[in-house]
């Protein structure tokens, strides 16, 4: 929470010079400048659960009068992230519908000009937004996505990761033959990029062990053994794999036969 804080009194403070300095916003870069303080102020605040002054600070964008018209790939590019972001923030399922459906809805010239980097920001969390929504061939969906965009604007971690989504959304399909082709793949992919996560191969092990069980028991032992990760030595860095998809919420919910947006619901506290 500390660099949530951190990150809200910088853009804040960015937010407070363009304010008062009005003509500055002239200039094309200062302008980008100014919007993108506008949504670092917001979604850090819709993290915190802010929610109130999160959406007062995004309606600063309508407030603009010539942002939608000056640079209308910004503005809803900005307008999309932040909506993405405050739905996964308090699970507000239908925000992150109606937000998907409006990305889809928009204009290929718009979309074809938003920043790379957000595009594939965009595509990720919509990836996970569908699997939270029980929609994993939307997720499938998203993640050829990312895997078709130049690996040069492509976090590696974001790439990393939609390897494990891939897995995530054939189980809730119960296509266990893609699993284990997904597994080897990733296995390989790691390999040859000398990626060494003691997470992705705990869940790689997982996966592998889930579609050769013989029994359910089988499967939620499998299971077990992964979420023993989120305590002793390797508990730090499962935590912090889990800031990229609830993964331990997601499979508790499979332990515990319940929904996956009622578990995290829970963990979240909401």
């Amino acid at each position: 929470m500390g660099n949530y804080n951190e990150c809200i009194a910088e853009a804040d403070k960015i937010i407070s010079i363009f304010k008062d300095n009005t003509a500055l916003l002239q200039n094309d870069s200062y302008f980008k400048d100014f919007v993108l303080a506008i949504y670092y102020a917001a979604i850090y605040r819709a993290f915190l659960k802010e929610i109130d002054e999160s959406n007062q600070m995004i309606n600063l964008l309508d407030s603009i009068a010539d942002a939608k018209s000056r640079e209308p790939s910004l503005f809803y590019e900005i307008k999309i992230l932040y909506k993405l972001g405050a739905g996964m923030a308090s699970l507000d399922i239908k925000m992150l519908r109606n937000t998907i459906a409006e990305f889809k809805q928009l204009p290929e010239e718009i979309t074809a000009n938003f920043d790379p980097v957000k595009r594939i920001e965009i595509f990720h969390i919509a990836a996970n937004a569908s699997i939270i929504d029980e929609k994993p061939k939307e997720t499938l969906e998203y993640i050829n996505c990312i895997r078709t965009v130049k690996p040069k604007y492509l976090r590696p971690d974001i790439r990393y990761y939609a390897r494990i989504l891939f897995l995530v959304a054939h189980f809730d399909l119960e296509n266990f033959d893609a699993i284990e082709t997904g597994v080897r793949a990733a296995r390989t992919s790691y390999k040859r990029k000398m990626i060494q996560n003691p997470f992705y191969s705990a869940v790689l092990h997982m996966f592998s062990k889930i579609v050769r069980a013989q029994s359910l028991r089988e499967k939620e032992d499998a299971i077990r053994e992964f979420l023993a990760g989120y305590e002793g030595e390797s508990a730090a860095i499962w935590a912090k794999m889990n800031n990229f998809f609830n993964i331990r919420a997601w499979l508790n919910s499979k332990l515990e036969n319940r929904k996956f947006t009622d578990v995290l619901r829970q963990s979240y506290q909401l």
